[in-house]
């Protein structure tokens, strides 16, 4: 009885999750697909311009991203705890960020002080979840940093500061 009540529950959970998840996505992902859909349905004949593009291409990392994040937290293993090494997650979003720069023919500047990386800085999470955040926070500074982006990540006792610059 104990194992069909676990097993009752789990599946209530998991139809929860995936619940939540198909609401979450289907308003996360309007806005982008909307954008989108507009920019495709113009006239045929009529070349999208360099800003179409752009828009074009922060839409679908929206979407990406959004579909990245919703994913992570619709999966069960995601919501264990362990203690992980933040930098070499972090580290890890960082040579991610370079091959979604080259990619997308963006450059950028990191400023970081790499003695940081001899440390060991660790907290209590998940390492999936955590890998996702730092993905999300570089990309994000990245496409909306401008041009020549100056991402900037502070590492002190306790917590982690990130910053780009923005050209307004």
């Amino acid at each position: 009885a104990k194992t069909l009540a676990h097993s009752l529950h789990s599946l209530q959970q998991a139809l929860k999750r995936e619940s939540l998840f198909t609401r979450d996505v289907s308003h996360e992902l309007r806005t982008p697909v909307t954008i989108i859909k507009n920019l495709l349905q113009r006239d045929p004949s009529t070349l999208l311009s360099q800003d179409d593009h752009a828009l074009l291409r922060i839409s679908m990392n929206e979407i990406d991203q959004t579909l990245a994040i919703l994913l992570a937290l619709a999966r069960a293993e995601n919501l264990t705890f362990q203690e992980t090494d933040v930098l070499a997650l972090l580290e890890q979003a960082i040579l991610n960020l370079e091959k979604t720069a080259q990619a997308h023919q963006l450059h950028f500047n990191l400023e970081i002080d790499e003695a940081v990386f001899e440390q060991r800085i660790k907290a209590i999470g998940n390492p999936h979840l955590f890998n996702v955040l730092f993905n999300n926070i570089l990309n994000n500074a990245l496409f909306h940093g401008g041009d020549q982006v100056l991402i900037k990540i502070d590492i002190k006792t306790g917590h982690i500061t990130f910053s780009n610059t923005i050209n307004a």
